[in-house]
């Protein structure tokens, strides 16, 4: 739940660690991808005027979204977030998830994302993955064509597709009582 970040180092220095890891290695990130590009995420996920904060200086939020634009300023194929937003508050939360979406939908980065949060997979999940207890010989797939739309949160195919989750998930809690 630290995210990862340095306690010593400003937003800013945390959300450079991964590119200074990447050049201390020798690997060549090209030009593009340097301290512009790590400013350019922190003022995308709502963090400039805090670049020169420690993370024990900002929310739990903040230092999410720092923890994210340190990740992006890699340009990932895959973004693989576990539990990302357990820790927050509701509406932090919220916000936390429409950036997500945002940023998906401008990176179009592959997001793979755990969580136990039915409205929370409902909302940011296209293709649901629902595992049963291990070992998972069989996984249930819910498509969720809605995901993206506008409002589609306070929608009757929202609630619809929350109903239908949370009964696969019943019957799979059923399947796992009864194995």
């Amino acid at each position: 739940q630290e995210y990862g970040l340095l306690p010593w180092a400003t937003i800013q220095e945390n959300a450079l660690l991964g590119l200074r890891i990447r050049h201390f290695y020798g690997q060549d990130a090209g030009a593009a991808i340097d301290a512009d590009h790590a400013a350019f995420w922190l003022e995308r996920v709502g963090l400039a005027e805090h670049r020169d904060k420690y993370p024990n200086q900002v929310s739990g939020g903040q230092r999410q979204r720092a923890a994210l634009a340190r990740t992006l300023t890699l340009d990932p194929d895959v973004l693989l977030l576990d539990e990302p937003f357990s820790a927050l508050d509701a509406l932090t939360r919220e916000d936390m998830q429409r950036l997500m979406r945002e940023l998906h939908a401008e990176t179009g980065v592959t997001t793979v994302l755990v969580t136990h949060n039915i409205e929370e997979a409902v909302y940011l999940g296209r293709h649901i993955l629902v595992l049963g207890a291990a070992p998972n010989r069989a996984a249930h797939v819910i498509d969720n064509p809605g995901m993206g739309q506008t409002g589609f949160r306070n929608s009757a195919a929202f609630h619809a597709k929350t109903v239908e989750l949370r009964g696969v998930l019943t019957d799979s809690e059923v399947s796992r009582a009864h194995a």
